[in-house]
This record gives structure tokens, C-alpha cells and sequence, in this order.
């Protein structure tokens, strides 16, 4: 009778090291797990907490990190963690599809009855000691208008001083008042009934907004450069949706209300809130805009030191649905802390007759 092969029995120290590993693996793998599945439900959730809306500007990271996870899996043979971790990030990426967009048509030639126009955003923050980089990122991209959040004294000074940016921008907005943070508006086209308007007295001194109109060949544009509050606390996230609600306010006593077709409309700005944002959803929704940043490029603004894949697109637009985006794209700025956003637009004529 042949001898049973005998295994050796491992000691009792590295059964429990070996079981302890695999308990921790497990948590490990369920917590990962939770994060996501917390994520794709936010939007649910804002009711309870709203710093439910912060995790849900995040929507595409925890998409993109649900697709690695699954693929770590796969590497291990653990399908069914696999199949999880791909629930997981659909759920986060359903939200992102449910986003309504600006219609994107790239760059073909444009029509009879279409208007091009060439947006540049920057929040250039307030400590910006590279004016010089400010300037020559314009001069680099040579918009047609340009709005300047945060800006320092430095660079105000620079702008007065060149005498080629006061002949390409013969209209200004912010220059004046010499008051550091406030929005500055650059525009090549003139602008109309315009007004500046701090948030409210209390919070940062930059927050808040710039609106008027910008008159493209005799076509007059809504437009309103915005620095929304940061959500940081519940009381500056309402505010920030409140900033929204004075800009339509402002326009209606321009006999313009936003909710209506009168003029194509454009709100442009560091809106502290990304395109899957609860908030964002609530203003677009409210005033009939679209957001302008196209779900097929995966790009962002802030934080500018960390990888394109990780950046939320806090920084954007949202237009009227008479805006359609050729190109929209981010541009490094010296000295801040958040990417700009560079934006060709086209507008249509028929809309605005």
C-alpha cells in the first residue's frame, strides 16, 4: 500500500501573517469599492449633505479609477471583484452622460450664417507674481475676448502699459477701478450695458461677477464672467449657486432675461463646480444653458499641478444652445494654480436676428 504524500503543514505564525494579509486585501477591496459605488450615488444623496456635490465633480476620476481597479482584478483572476469595480464606474459614468452638452462640430469651416468667436479664460490667482507669462500667453493665443479672474495689481499694470493689447482690445472692463482680484474683461468687440458686481460683502473680494453684452458685428452676445464662490463650506456652496441667480437677475432688469431666446448667452469663469456638479446642473437647467467643456475630452483645470486624468473641469462655460463649441481646450497659466480654458465658438446669426 503506497504511503499518502505527506504536505508539510505551514508554521502557525505565518498562517495567521498569511490570513491576516488576505482579511486586509479584502477591506482593502471592499473600501475602494464603497468610494466608488458612494460616488455614483452622490447625485442622490445631495439632500443629506452637500458635500455630496463635491464628490460628484468627481465623477470621471472615479470612473477612470474604477476601470484600473477592474483591470487589476482581471490581472488576478478575481471576476467577480472585476465585474464590481465595472458596475461601479458605469454608474459614475452614467452621470457624466446625463450631462447636457453644447453641441461639438469641431473645425469645419463655417457657415453663411455663423459667427466665430475666440474666448480665453483665466484665473490667474491672486499671488501671481508672472505678469510677463500672462501677457504672453495672450499674445500666444490672440483671443477675441478675454476674461481675467484674480487679477493682481502687476497685472494690471502690465496690460496698461502695452500699448499693442490697447489697440487689439480697445474694450475693457475692471481696468479702471484699480482693485486687485477684480474680473477684468478684454474684448476686441464693444461692450454693452455692462456691470460689475461683487458676491457679498464678507467673502473673498474677487468672488463674484462681470455681465453685459459683447457686440459681434452688430450682433449683440450675453456674456458674463463669473468667479463663483468655492464650495468649501455649505454656506459658500449655496452662495455660488446664488452668484448664478443675481446674474439672471441682472439681466432681467436689463429687460434680457436669461430663461428666454432673446440672445445668445455665454457664462464663462472658474464656476467651482464640474459639469457632473449637482450645482452646475441646477443653474444649467434653470437658465436653459449646456455645457460647453465635450464629454470626449478627458481634461480639467484644477489642480494645475496634477495629472491631466485627475484635474476636475471646475473652470468653463455654459452656453445657450445656439453656441456650438469648435474647439475647447486647456492652457497652462505661469504662476496659478489653475489650467485656463481656451474656447472657439460659433454663433448663429439666424439665432441672434
Amino acid at each position: 500500500m503506497t504511503e499518502a504524500k505527506q504536505h508539510p503543514v505551514p508554521p502557525k505564525g505565518r498562517s495567521a501573517l498569511r490570513l491576516a494579509w488576505r482579511m486586509g486585501a479584502f477591506c482593502f477591496r471592499v473600501s475602494l469599492l464603497l468610494a466608488i459605488a458612494v460616488a455614483a450615488l452622490s447625485p442622490r444623496l445631495i439632500d443629506r449633505d452637500w458635500r455630496f456635490d463635491l464628490v460628484a465633480s468627481l465623477h470621471a476620476q472615479f470612473t477612470l479609477a474604477g476601470v484600473v481597479l477592474a483591470a487589476w482584478q482581471l490581472v488576478f483572476r478575481r471576476w467577480i471583484w472585476c465585474a464590481l469595480f465595472l458596475v461601479a464606474s458605469a454608474g459614475c459614468y452614467a452621470w457624466m452622460l446625463q450631462v447636457e452638452r453644447s453641441p461639438f462640430i469641431g473645425e469645419r469651416a463655417l457657415q453663411q450664417n455663423e459667427l466665430a468667436l475666440r474666448v480665453l479664460q483665466i484665473n490667474v490667482y491672486s499671488g501671481n507674481r508672472q505678469p510677463e507669462g500672462i501677457i504672453a500667453l495672450i499674445e500666444e493665443h490672440a483671443p477675441d475676448l478675454i476674461l481675467i479672474l484674480e487679477a493682481p495689481l502687476t497685472l494690471l499694470s502690465a496690460i496698461e502699459m502695452r500699448r499693442d493689447l490697447q489697440e487689439r482690445y480697445p474694450y475693457q472692463a475692471g481696468l479702471e477701478s484699480r482693485s486687485p482680484g477684480q474680473i477684468v474683461v478684454l474684448s476686441s468687440h464693444p461692450l454693452q450695458k455692462r456691470a460689475n458686481s461683487p458676491t457679498f460683502d464678507g467673502l473673498n473680494r474677487s468672488w463674484g461677477f462681470w455681465a453685459g453684452f459683447v457686440n459681434i458685428d452688430g450682433h449683440p452676445v450675453r456674456v458674463a464672467g463669473v468667479h463663483a464662490p468655492s464650495p468649501r463650506t455649505e454656506f459658500s456652496w449655496r452662495t455660488g449657486k446664488m452668484t448664478f441667480d443675481r446674474i439672471g437677475q441682472l439681466f432681467e432688469r436689463l429687460g434680457s432675461p436669461l430663461d428666454e431666446p432673446s440672445h445668445p448667452t455665454m457664462i464663462v469663469g472658474d464656476l467651482n463646480a464640474a459639469p457632473t456638479s449637482t450645482r452646475s446642473r441646477m443653474i444649467t437647467d434653470r437658465f436653459g444653458l449646456l455645457r460647453a467643456k465635450p464629454l470626449g475630452i478627458w481634461d480639467g483645470t484644477f489642480h494645475a499641478s496634477v495629472p491631466w486624468f485627475a484635474r476636475p473641469a471646475i473652470d468653463d462655460s455654459m452656453l445657450s444652445p445656439d453656441i456650438a463649441v469648435r474647439s475647447w481646450r486647456t492652457v497652462r497659466i505661469p504662476g496659478s494654480d489653475h489650467r485656463g480654458v481656451l474656447l472657439e465658438l460659433s454663433i448663429s446669426v439666424g439665432a441672434i436676428d
